[in-house]
């Protein structure tokens, strides 16, 4: 029946938005064998505009950054991203609208940047950012209308931050939600959980934790709300669930 068939495309039309349409890196010439320097694969892979998704099993190296750049594009799955090296593994940038990523970053040898930079973008939204085995700092946002963080878990950090919230007189960012997260350090009293910095409006966490030991790894701040670029200091801060221990 004429029903019938517009809910099999309406649901078609579904699938294809978030799977059909997602490109396999795979065809691109990326290996996914954790060995292989696969940054150029996946560099013309996300140029092309598709949406990207990371099959399980595969591990992608990359020893330099990847940009996302294209409205609406999606980035991630089951597969994992392998940075090597001291650079922001995935940026968001030049005024992107509604980019959506979905990560596993195995980041033991990047030795700085960031995970994920937010610079520049239009509501982008993060499913998951999962660092199982180390990295640096996790995600950067600065000059960021909307981003959402729905679910994040870094147990052994080793840079300055775990999600770091930025603007200055010309890169205001106006709204960050963070869902659902744990994060933790592999150093010392060095580091900030959530570092509010400058000219940001509007911050509102829900069930998120810094967490260490108190003789062990841990961070200098949970959450910590300054002005270092002498802009607008932050504004609105809604904390409905927020649990530091040991900084």
């Amino acid at each position: 029946t004429s029903r019938t068939r517009i809910n099999s495309e309406i649901v078609q039309l579904g699938t294809r938005t978030t799977f059909l349409e997602s490109a396999n890196p795979l065809k691109y010439g990326a290996r996914g064998d954790g060995v292989t320097d696969d940054t150029a694969a996946l560099t013309t892979a996300l140029a092309s505009g598709n949406s990207i998704a990371l099959p399980k099993g595969y591990r992608f190296k990359i020893t330099s950054g990847l940009s996302i750049t294209t409205n609406f594009q999606r980035f991630g799955g089951e597969g994992a991203l392998v940075p090597v090296g001291s650079f922001d593994a995935v940026t968001v940038g030049s005024a992107a609208n509604g980019v959506e990523l979905d990560l596993t970053v195995s980041a033991a040898s990047q030795t700085g940047g960031c995970a994920i930079n937010i610079n520049n973008a239009n509501r982008t939204i993060v499913h998951k950012l999962y660092m199982p085995d180390g990295g640096y700092n996790a995600i950067n946002v600065q000059k960021a209308n909307f981003t959402e963080i729905n679910w994040l878990y870094t147990p052994s950090l080793a840079g300055s931050y775990c999600v770091r919230w930025y603007g200055d007189a010309s890169n205001r960012s106006d709204i960050l939600i963070l869902k659902s997260g744990v994060c933790s350090f592999s150093t010392v009293g060095t580091a900030r959980g959530i570092d509010w910095d400058g000219n940001c409006h509007s911050l509102t966490v829900f069930h998120f934790g810094i967490v260490g030991a108190p003789s062990g790894n841990r961070p200098l701040y949970g959450l910590h709300i300054r002005n270092t670029s002498g802009a607008t200091a932050p504004a609105i801060g809604r904390i409905f669930d927020l649990e530091v221990d040991y900084p």
